[in-house]
Formats: C-alpha cells, sequence, structure tokens
C-alpha cells in the first residue's frame, strides 16, 4: 500500500469479510480513492501502512467481536473512524437496502394503474 503519488489511496476502509467490504463498497461509494480491504476474521490488519492512509475506516460488524476489533485496532491508529451498519453486518445493511429499493419499485410501477381509475 505505500504510495508515491499524492493523488492515491485517500482512505481505506476495513471490513471483517471480502463479502462485506464489497457490501460496503456498494452501500458507501466515495468520490475520493478508497481502498476496502478485509481482514481474515481475526482483526489482523497491516497497521504500519494503514497509519500512513489519512482516513481509515473501522467498518466491522455490529457485534461483540467487531467492536472489540474496531476498539482494538482503532487505539492503533488515530486516523481510524469507526462505521456500524444498522444490521448485524453490511452484507445484511445491503440486502435490506435492495429490498426497499425493490418495495419503492413496485410501488412506483402500480402508481399508473390506480391514477387511470375506471368510472362505470
Amino acid at each position: 500500500m505505500e504510495s508515491n503519488h499524492a493523488g492515491d489511496v485517500q482512505q481505506v476502509a476495513v471490513c471483517e469479510s471480502a463479502i462485506n467490504a464489497l457490501s460496503y463498497a456498494v452501500l458507501h461509494s466515495a468520490e475520493q480513492k478508497t481502498l476496502y480491504l478485509s481482514t481474515d476474521g481475526s482483526g489482523s490488519v497491516p497497521l504500519g501502512q494503514l497509519q500512513q492512509i489519512p482516513q481509515v475506516i473501522l467498518a466491522f460488524d455490529r457485534d461483540e467481536a467487531g467492536e472489540a476489533m474496531a476498539q482494538r485496532i482503532g487505539q492503533e491508529l488515530p486516523n481510524g473512524d469507526r462505521h456500524s451498519p444498522t444490521a448485524k453486518d453490511w452484507n445484511e445493511d445491503l440486502q435490506n437496502h435492495l429490498s426497499q429499493v425493490q418495495q419503492q419499485f413496485k410501488q412506483i410501477n402500480r402508481l399508473p394503474e390506480r391514477s387511470q381509475g375506471h368510472s362505470r
């Protein structure tokens, strides 16, 4: 993760798993260059390299293990910022979001039927 260019990675989002890193990326697309990183579930991260990144997002699960990892890693990273999912993890948040979008899409598609009302 070493950078020779000032315009390279500006933030890193660290998640517990690859699926959660992908889900977080979909839910929180960034305007700046962002690296989405997953741990092996034990919270092992390259602290030395992460200390050189302007902002590190600690996007671990909303459970006891996720909170413990965020606290432990956050103590080593002054540039760390904790983001918690609404549900247990980011993949569940993404599934919930997609379900809401699907429901809204269904409602929008039903609107023309109602507005055309038939009079007898």
